[in-house]
């Protein structure tokens, strides 16, 4: 496991993550790095980059406490489990058929990519993910679509062509 320090940036905590996924996964042929955007991005890409393993992204649905969206109860992933604040579903008096609902809207809009996930730390409670950072700046969308333009990049130049209607051979969108 890595050590519990704060990183210096970003591209630190992803080279230190290869680092540590490097001897946690020596058969690597099917390996894809989900990050989450947007700060997830540049975590992952030195991950990827590292590794050489391809790169995407993972999208994560707000799971919006009904009448107030913008509450979280919980959250969802493409391929993933639910996770949900017991502490907000209680006090909010929230049933299990209205999270459930909740669930299947947001679940519409998500695909399937992730069918493991290799996690090497989990806080017993995070507060906020800026804390393990010594600098953490926000990134904008164009930040996050100029580092993914790279990562598909590299991988073009290092594997052979890709299959016909393949979706990362286009324009990122």
């Amino acid at each position: 496991m890595p050590r519990l320090t704060s990183h210096r940036d970003r591209g630190d905590a992803g080279r230190r993550l290869a680092q540590w996924l490097r001897k946690q996964l020596p058969e690597r042929e099917e390996v894809l790095v989900l990050a989450f955007p947007r700060g997830g991005v540049p975590v992952g890409y030195e991950v990827a980059r590292d590794l050489e393993l391809p790169l995407d992204v993972i999208i994560v649905r707000k799971l919006g406490l009904p009448g107030q969206p913008e509450l979280a109860m919980g959250a969802i992933a493409s391929g993933g489990p639910r996770v949900v604040n017991d502490d907000v579903v209680r006090a909010a008096g929230v049933d299990e058929e209205t999270l459930d609902e909740v669930e299947r809207r947001e679940r519409a809009y998500l695909g399937e990519k992730a069918n493991g996930v290799v996690c090497p730390f989990l806080p017993r409670e995070l507060f906020a993910i800026g804390i393990w950072y010594q600098e953490f700046p926000q990134l904008t969308d164009d930040e996050v679509r100029e580092i993914l333009r790279r990562a598909w990049s590299e991988k073009e130049r290092r594997s052979p062509p890709e299959e016909e209607g393949d979706v990362r051979s286009g324009e990122l969108s």
